[in-house]
């Protein structure tokens, strides 16, 4: 059956691949649109921007989830219509308070639940791995003091607080490097905290809704996977965001877009005090960020809505 309509959200980045895709699927007379990609504002060859010019050109829709790629577009591509945007997935609903009670129970999760609840997320893309850590040389020496730092912040943390602590991968698989659990392990042995009753590491494969339906219950996230704090933003959960100033989802998104930067710890140049400091200064304010964060929702939702509405009448009207 042919397909009628794709919208090309490509999370890892409209790259001039994906455009040729793009292409192709104009020539053979299949319509798209462009919504939730980062496009590419580093791309600045001639040819390859007449790749990308031709890919705008020809969508129904150009709409950009990130300042940075925004700007880029508008600079390189006056020809071309271009909307700004929230990430499309703020809008995607959690799990509802029924299949979140199922996930707890069926993962053995509910004597965690007695108290206050800490989550992490880690990764370590080329923004943590090469370009933060400025101190250390090579992608090993900058692994390894991510992982120490994490380890250092978690024990602070177990030491500290009256809190229980969730590890939540989002990315697992198919290889060692795309599997957030392996880091979580290596920072929870790291930490010395390994058969600690108060430290788990959920290792079940979940649904973007499900995992966003578990963040609702956290009381605080620190966050290195960029979905894990579009999900704590969507559900109100106050986070600390680890991330690195190479990160223009971050930059662009969470400092700009949001004007969340206070939310924000660099690991540009980090040290454990420093990063147990702004937690705890995020922690004990957790209820005024719940606040903040109910009010950008509002924002958000009223951006997102009229967004959909359009794009579901261009659809509609194709089909007709």
């Amino acid at each position: 059956k042919k397909v009628n309509f794709i919208i090309a959200g490509h999370n890892g980045g409209l790259d001039e691949y994906v455009c040729h895709i793009l292409n192709e699927l104009y020539t053979i007379g299949i319509p798209y649109g462009i919504f939730g990609s980062s496009m590419k504002p580093n791309v600045s060859q001639k040819e390859l921007l007449k790749v990308f010019q031709k890919s705008f050109k020809n969508s129904l829709f150009n709409i950009a989830r990130n300042p940075i790629g925004y700007s880029w577009a508008l600079k390189n591509f006056p020809d071309c219509k271009f909307e700004l945007n929230p990430d499309p997935a703020f809008g995607m609903f959690p799990a509802n308070k029924l299949e979140t009670d199922k996930v707890i129970k069926e993962n053995k999760l509910e004597h965690l639940f007695m108290k206050n609840i800490v989550m992490f997320t880690t990764a370590e893309p080329a923004p943590i791995s090469r370009h933060s850590f400025e101190k250390k040389i090579g992608v090993f020496q900058k692994i390894e003091a991510h992982r120490e730092l994490l380890a250092s912040l978690l024990k602070k943390i177990h030491d500290n607080t009256d809190t229980n602590i969730i590890f939540l991968p989002h990315t697992i698989g198919p290889n060692t490097q795309m599997d957030d659990r392996l880091i979580s392990k290596d920072v929870i042995k790291r930490a010395g905290l390994e058969n600690n009753k108060r430290v788990f590491l959920l290792e079940s494969d979940l649904s973007a809704k499900e995992l966003k339906g578990l963040i609702s219950r956290a009381d605080f996230i620190v966050a290195e996977r960029v979905h894990s704090i579009i999900g704590a933003i969507g559900v109100k959960t106050p986070f600390m965001s680890v991330a690195s100033d190479k990160d223009s989802r971050v930059q662009g998104i969470l400092r700009e877009q949001m004007n969340l930067s206070e939310l924000v710890f660099s690991l540009r140049n980090p040290s454990i005090e420093e990063a147990y400091k702004k937690f705890d200064a995020l922690y004990n304010k957790r209820n005024q960020i719940k606040n903040k964060l109910e009010k950008l929702n509002i924002v958000i939702e009223s951006t997102l809505k009229p967004t959909g509405i359009k794009i579901n009448k261009i659809i509609k009207d194709i089909a007709h």
